[in-house]
Order: structure tokens, then sequence, then C-alpha cells
């Protein structure tokens, strides 16, 4: 894992306008029309947001080639770090089934919860947010061994 770069641009945009993206992550942003310009803000409101100590992002690159697969986050409460984060992430269409990003987030989360004076970010709590129709694909966490609650949350409106 590494800080997202500029040159990451064309396989951010490729990731966020992929169909299967849009079909679990699409908004006014992330959708079928995401350009270069689009993922040229991406990375720039996010390494933006990592100076400004609420967010936390990394690049899942692949090891030999250092080519973006993926990219996941940690985003505190109201824009500010503190005990508690919002896990997220996405695999370039080439990354999904490999494992490789599940990895990166568990190397994440191992981080995140590790105790400051241990050298890790002290996080005491995160959540994982994921569509419904993808909890096959976001059980990782249970595979390792949480046992937070599961839940869900509904947008009205």
């Amino acid at each position: 894992m590494r800080p997202l770069l500029p040159r990451d641009a064309p396989r951010v945009q490729e990731a966020c306008s992929d169909p299967e993206t849009v079909r679990w992550l699409g908004s006014d942003v992330i959708n079928e029309r995401h350009s270069l310009e689009h993922a040229n803000g991406f990375i720039e409101r996010a390494l933006a947001h990592v100076e400004g100590g609420g967010f936390m992002s990394w690049a899942v690159a692949d090891a030999t080639t250092d080519v973006l697969l993926g990219h996941i986050s940690l985003s505190g409460r109201h824009g500010e770090l503190t005990d508690t984060a919002a896990l997220g992430y996405w695999a370039h269409p080439e990354a999904r089934g490999t494992g490789t990003t599940t990895a990166a987030a568990v190397a994440v989360v191992d981080e995140a919860l590790t105790p400051l004076a241990d050298g890790g970010s002290g996080l005491r709590r995160l959540t994982l947010l994921a569509a419904v129709a993808t909890a096959g694909r976001s059980a990782w966490p249970r595979r390792r061994g949480s046992r937070a609650p599961v839940g869900r949350a509904r947008a009205t409106g």
C-alpha cells in the first residue's frame, strides 16, 4: 500500500466507471460517466483530507508493477479522526476476486486498532459500510474473528 498518486487517475477512472462499481457504489460522482477529471479530483480530495487529519487513504498497488488495484480509506466522524472511523474500499475490476483488497483491508484494520503506544493509530471502533447485496464479499471481518454487531442502516426520503 502507498499514497494515491496523480498517475493513478486513469485506473481510478476505470474502476469508478466500471458497471459493477457503479452497481454497488453508484452516485452522482461514481457512475458510467466518471471522467479522468473526476478521478483527478478524487485523488486531490483524498490527499487534502489526509493532510487535514480527518481521513486516512491508501492506494492498493501491485507489489511488482505498482499499478493501482484499489483504494482503502478510513474517515472520521464529521471530518475528524478521533477514536472512531468508517472503513471504505473499492477494487479495480482486474483485482476483484484475487483477495488483494481484502488483505489490504485486514492490514488497515489491524494497524488502525493497534494502540498508539504500540505504534498503531489507536482507534477504538471501526464501522464497515457495505451494500446488503455484497454481504458475502464483505464477510471478511467475521472470518477474522470480529464479534461486532451487525446492523442495517436504511436510507429514507
